[in-house]
């Protein structure tokens, strides 16, 4: 079963679904998320969903197409249950080193 739901599986983003940017407060550092958001009646089907995957398939260990149960819920829009889930935007919020171009001796720059 879902998180805290009485459903045996997690509604499928639709290509319609509305994409919002959100940025976290929690802590200084200000995290990026993309939080998707359509009706509560409406889901996405193997083929025709938000990330334009067949999802029929099996998908990669880290494929964009995931997300846990912790991060959908249904919430109030507008008056009108929705479905929300909300994704890290990319990069994923971890805290990643690339060679600085900039730099001759390739020190590391965050991103």
């Amino acid at each position: 079963m879902a998180y805290k739901r009485n459903i045996d599986r997690l509604p499928i983003i639709p290509a319609g679904a509305k994409e919002h940017n959100v940025t976290c407060h929690y802590c200084i550092v200000g995290c990026g998320y993309k939080a998707y958001t359509w009706p509560l009646k409406t889901q996405g089907s193997t083929d025709s969903n938000w990330i334009g995957e067949d999802l029929s398939k099996q998908q990669a260990a880290e494929t964009a197409a995931w997300y846990a149960p912790s991060m959908y819920n249904v919430v109030k829009q507008n008056g009108k249950d929705v479905h929300v889930v909300i994704k890290p935007d990319e990069p994923s919020g971890e805290f990643r080193a690339r060679p600085d171009p900039r730099r001759a001796d390739g020190e590391k720059l965050a991103v």
